[in-house]
Parts: structure tokens; sequence; C-alpha cells
């Protein structure tokens, strides 16, 4: 009994361990670091009223100020005028910033925001978003880089371009109109970090790059609390979301893609205003670009227009603050090879030592799979009850004002895993442990290989715990079985065999 209440006390503490990875920075008020102090002075002037397309004065506002700060920092900026007509908005036009810091080379690094405010309106309200967080935070993580650039006396090797576009929130326009009709100025264009918002607090989040990027993410690591994972890279391709970064793509330009994700409630609503800034993760937005910029202009190797080009891509995630894991597509596939290769030789293993039948590990296979799909109907099901409750659309990715939504998460989740406890209570007297685990080990391994094919960016999270697993127990059916080691040392395999999953 006190062994399992150990093992209790480790998931509890692997998991405040795991979450550290998602902690924001403290607020930095220096002249020598980004200040998310100073970036939000931005966000005051830049998010005192709703300045959507349709507001054409307070548009003009925020795009006098940032035109005027540019300009101040000595950049020189330009504004370029595009038709664009849209009946629904009143549209004629979009009116782009352009500005650039030229470096000893002719290569750049572009620093990519929108300066429109959201129109969208949720019934019942009659005011729309001031773009504190979207994009207030793009814009003031932009202009408080430079200043930094500039404080610390940076000297130039390559480049920078900023682009401050207008009518992104309706249509990605001044994005689009920008490369169609003014292709020249991305021609020397070496990657592009598109700077966003979809909530106003947590940690910055690094979740869509270009293709086939070794490279871009490798650059990314440069990060001083990157945060990403390639799992998100993945799902956010199969999603109807875009932004500003998506017409760059499609122009053949390799790019990052960063955001806030926490406090979705607040997204295109009045409540996206100053006084719900996080000035935590404004610090992370800066802890994040800086470096990166930083980074580029200073580093040779980036003199080559064409460095980002690669054929390949990168597996990674961040296992804990700081803690940064990049590995190739390539070693990937190493590893699942010899993971299968373990795991197949410990199955045969315990099945000579009669450990498991093979049609009870097939049954309770099965069994974890009806569990899981059972588990995703009742939350699918669930969701649209939720929906009729509080008249909110359903709709898989986006249900915002759910009441006591986090509550309810946390509460479904330790449903679920109470349904799981009354079933394996139930069955007890027909099973045995050596069951149980080799049928996970099993479902695992059957979820790694779907991954591999399917969403290969989200494979880690299968294919790690699988591996150390079964490196686990094989080290310990060893040093059992030839009389070495002692039980401090099984405890220690088994303490490492309960932490690294949960904290993954």
């Amino acid at each position: 009994m006190k062994k399992t209440y150990y093992y209790y006390l480790l998931v509890l503490v692997s998991i405040v361990v795991g979450m550290l990875a998602l902690i924001t920075p403290k607020v930095k008020d220096d002249d020598v670091t980004f200040s998310a102090n100073d970036a939000f002075e931005d966000i005051l002037e830049i998010a005192k009223v709703p300045h959507t397309v349709e507001d054409h004065d307070a548009l003009k506002d925020v795009r006098d100020y940032l035109f005027d700060e540019l300009n101040n920092l000595g950049l020189n900026p330009i504004i370029t005028t595009h038709s664009q007509t849209d009946e629904e908005y009143n549209m004629t036009e979009v009116n782009n910033i352009l500005a650039q810091i030229d470096g000893d080379n002719s290569t750049y690094i572009l620093l990519l925001a929108h300066y429109d405010s959201s129109p969208a309106k949720r019934i019942g309200e009659e005011a729309g978003s001031k773009g504190a967080a979207d994009d207030g935070y793009g814009l003031s993580t932009i202009l408080e880089t430079l200043r930094t650039l500039q404080d610390n006396n940076i000297k130039f090797n390559n480049g920078v371009k900023i682009l401050f576009t207008d009518g992104e929130e309706v249509g990605l326009y001044g994005a689009e109109k920008e490369v169609e009709n003014n292709p020249t100025w991305f021609e020397d264009i070496s990657i592009v970090l598109n700077i966003e918002a979809r909530g106003v607090k947590g940690p910055n989040i690094m979740f869509q790059t270009s293709l086939e990027n070794y490279k871009v993410i490798k650059f990314f690591s440069h990060a001083k609390y990157p945060v990403s994972f390639s799992l998100a890279g993945d799902v956010y391709s199969n999603m109807p979301n875009s932004t500003d970064l998506t017409p760059m793509l499609d122009h053949g330009l390799p790019g990052i893609n960063m955001s806030v994700l926490d406090n979705l409630d607040y997204y295109h609503t009045p409540k996206d205003n100053p006084d719900n800034v996080s000035l935590t993760s404004l610090q992370h937005y800066g802890e994040n670009v800086y470096p990166l910029v930083n980074e580029f202009v200073t580093n040779e190797k980036y003199n080559d227009i064409d460095y980002f080009d690669d054929d390949s891509n990168a597996m990674y995630f961040t296992f804990l603050p700081n803690v940064f894991i990049v590995y190739h597509q390539t070693t990937q596939v190493v590893l699942a090879i010899i993971t299968f290769i373990a795991l197949g030789f410990l199955l045969l293993l315990a099945h000579k030592n009669k450990e498991f039948k093979v049609i009870k590990l097939l049954i309770w296979n099965a069994v974890w799979f009806g569990f899981m799909i059972g588990s995703l109907l009742i939350g699918y099901v669930f969701s649209h009850i939720l929906g009729l409750l509080f008249n909110i659309p359903f709709n898989l990715f986006y249900m915002p004002n759910i009441p006591f939504s986090l509550g309810i998460t946390i509460l479904s989740v330790l449903g679920v895993t109470l349904l799981m406890l009354l079933l394996l209570n139930k069955t007890k007297e027909t099973i045995n442990d050596n069951v149980l685990q080799y049928s996970g080990l099993t479902f695992l391994g059957c979820f790694t290989v779907i991954f591999l094919f399917v969403l290969p960016g989200g494979t880690y999270l299968f294919l790690l715990p699988l591996l150390v697993t079964t490196t686990s127990l094989l080290l310990n059916y060893f040093l059992k079985q030839k009389e070495v080691g002692n039980i401090r040392l099984y405890n220690v395999i088994e303490t490492i065999n309960v932490i690294f999953p949960v904290v993954l």
C-alpha cells in the first residue's frame, strides 16, 4: 500500500513539473532587455478604442501612431495603399506600413503583425474588440524588439523588414495585396515571424511553421523560453484557420507563427482590452522574438537567402522550461524501429514466462480502444448538450463562453478516470497486473503506428513513453534474472518509468 501512495505522489509531482513548461517569465524593466512594461505603453495607444476596418478614423489613428514610432526609430517607414473592395465592411482600400533596417548583407527577417482589430460581435454585444492582444501583442512586441536592438547597439550583419498589415481580420487583405502587388519587396526575405494572439494570456506558443521545417525549428530553438509542439503544427494544418502568415507561405517564404491561446473567451470580444493584458505573456513574446531576431541579424550563416530551404521535417516539443527537444524525422523512424524490436522481444520473454495469455492481451486492447471511443462519444454528446443549454453553436474547435469550462473539464477527466477504475475493480478477479501492463504497452504501440502515418508530429507522445517503459522493463528483467543490482536500482527504474510519461 505504501508503494501505491508513492506512485500517486510521483504522478502528482510529475504533473506539476510538466506544467512548469507553460509558466510565463517575470516582467523585466531595464534598458538592455525587452520590457513588457514599455511594450504595454504601445498597447495603451493602440487599443484605446475598437479600430476595425469599419472604424476609419480610429484605424487611421493607430496607423499614424505606428508610423510615427517607426519614424522615431529612424526607419523611414512608408505606407502602401492597395485597392480592395468589400461591401460588407464598406472597404475600398487597405493601407500597409513597411519599414526596414539594412544589414551588411542583403538578407532579411520579416516581422509581421496586423493593426486592425476584429469587427466580429457576439450575440448581445454592442461593442467590439479593442485589439489589445489581437494584435496589440504583435505590434508592441515588434516595436519593443526594435528599440531593444538599438539600445544594445547590435551590429546588423543581416537586415530586418517590418510589415504592419491592414484588413487581416476580414480576409487577410493587407498581406495578400502586398505580396500580390509588391512581390519584389519579399525577394530578399529569408524567414518570416508572424506574431498573433488567440486569447489574452498564457505562454507564447509557436503553433505553425512552413513545411519541411527542420532548419526553421532549429532556428526557433534560439528563443529564450521556446514553447512549441510538433503535434500542434500537424493539428493546425488540418484546421480551417488562417493568418497573415498564410499568404507568405503561399508565396514560398519559410515562416513561424506564434500566439497566446489562453482565455479564448476574450478573443474577438470587448474583453480584449488593455485591462486584461497579461504582462508576463507579453514578456514571453519578447523573450522569444528578441533572441530570434538577434540571432538572425548577427549570425553570418543566415547570409544565404536559401539557408532555410530544406527537404526534411523536425519533431519537437517543450519538455521543461527552456528544455526544447528537437530531432530529425529520420531519427523518429529509427527510434520507432528500435522501440518495436525491443517491445517484441519483451513480449516474447513475458509470454515465454507465462506472464500473460495472448487472447487476454487482445481482449484488453479491445477494451482500451472501446473505452477511448466511448469517452470521445460521451464528450461529443456532452458538448452538444452544453451548447444547447447555453445557446452556443457546437464547433469542434471553438465554443467560447461555456460557464465554468475549466471546472467542467477537470470533472470530466476525473469522471473518465473513475469509470476506468470502476471497470478495473469489477474485473480484478479475472485479470492480473501483467495483462494490464502489456496490453497498455501494445495499446501505445498501436497509437505509435497510427500517428507515424497520420499525425507524425504527435508520435513522440506515444513513441517516447513506449521506448522508456519497454527499455526499463527489459533492464529490470535482466537485472533480476542475473541477480545483480539491488532494490534501490529497481526503484529508480520504476520511478523513471512513472515520471517521464506523465511529465511528457
